[in-house]
């Protein structure tokens, strides 16, 4: 790993670290940038940058170099709850938020990496475009959410 690197899983134990409590951590995501979205009721207003030391996030998607990205990191005491889909992923979600299914950071991991890798979460087939695949198959896109 490059200087001023950090690996997905790694920066994600941080965060989580960072806050007493975590209901949610929401990764919006493309090949070349990645916004992560920390919800806790510790954050100090809708959008408090968080300032991380490392310059891009690593994510091993089974390639023989892992995709390296530039990312930032906000964290919002605006309640959790995103939609799920080709270009967003909640890799955590607290067993305590009510409507939601808990997600641990291992299973989100496995989803944003396949995501990622173009293949999808649920039936783990190869796909091209992932937001077509969830459109023509609803059980899919239904076992994305959480």
């Amino acid at each position: 790993m490059e200087r001023n690197t950090i690996a997905v899983g790694e920066l994600i134990d941080e965060l989580r670290a960072e806050f007493d409590y975590v209901a949610e951590i929401y990764v919006w995501h493309r090949l070349s940038e990645f916004h992560i979205t920390v919800h806790t009721g510790e954050a100090e207003g809708i959008e408090q940058y968080i300032e991380m030391p490392y310059d891009r996030i690593e994510v091993d998607i089974g390639e023989s170099d892992p995709l390296s990205v530039e990312y930032g990191v906000i964290a919002t005491y605006y309640g959790p709850g995103h939609m799920q889909g080709a270009e967003g992923t909640t890799v955590y979600m607290s067993e305590s938020v009510q409507g939601s299914k808990q997600r641990d950071v291992e299973e989100g991991l496995t989803r944003l990496r396949q995501k990622l890798a173009g293949t999808c979460p649920t039936c783990k087939n190869g796909v091209d475009d992932l937001s077509s695949h969830y459109r023509d198959n609803r059980d899919c896109e239904e076992d994305d959410r959480v």
